[in-house]
């Protein structure tokens, strides 16, 4: 049992590290290459308000795909 368990772990931080480099790409590369694309311009105004953006995101993402996993598989206590 404890083997599963590591390997599920293993596998849920490979899936929160997925997570945040999608949510880079998404929040903040593919937007920036949008406006280039479109403006011709490196706005780095916009890239400071992304990346700002991005870290808070981050941070308030953290681990989400574990925390999920733990709360859906951990079991309440039933208050009686």
């Amino acid at each position: 049992m404890d083997e599963i368990k590591s390997t599920a772990y293993k596998l849920l931080q490979m899936a929160d590290d997925i997570h945040e480099v999608v949510t880079a790409y998404m929040d903040f590369v593919h937007p920036i290459c949008l406006d280039i694309q479109r403006y011709g311009i490196f706005n780095e105004g916009r890239m400071a308000l992304l990346k700002s953006e991005l870290n808070a995101k981050l941070v308030e993402k953290k681990k989400i795909v574990l925390k999920e996993f733990v709360a859906l598989t951990t079991p309440r206590q039933t208050e009686e």
